[in-house]
């Protein structure tokens, strides 16, 4: 059952950045990466509950401790792992990045 999951998840990420590649605006402005923490691929300390538990990382540009300190968990993304549900997180967070470049301004 867990190499059902894990297939499942893989194949929602994978038409997700199938997406980004083909639409502009993301592919523009998003880089999806996958880590396996499990391999110590990654110094993260944002390890998920349960093992192989999906788990989402914003990390906005800038040097690594603007990263570190502005980066966020997007639960909602983690919780709803679907293309859908995905594509809908990314497409706000970009909305949430673009109104706060402009109360900067």
């Amino acid at each position: 059952m867990f190499e059902s999951v894990r297939l499942l998840l893989q194949k929602a990420w994978r038409s997700v950045q199938r997406e980004v590649l083909l639409t502009k605006r993301l592919r523009e402005r998003l880089r999806l990466f996958v880590l396996d923490q499990s391999r110590n691929e990654h110094g993260e300390q944002l390890v998920p509950g349960r093992l192989a538990q999906p788990m989402v990382v914003f990390y906005p540009p800038g040097t690594a401790a603007q990263r570190k300190k502005r980066r966020r968990v997007m639960h909602k993304m983690s919780e709803h792992f679907t293309k859908e549900g995905i594509l809908e997180v990314m497409n706000d967070l970009l909305e949430d990045e673009d109104e706060g470049e402009e109360e900067e301004l």
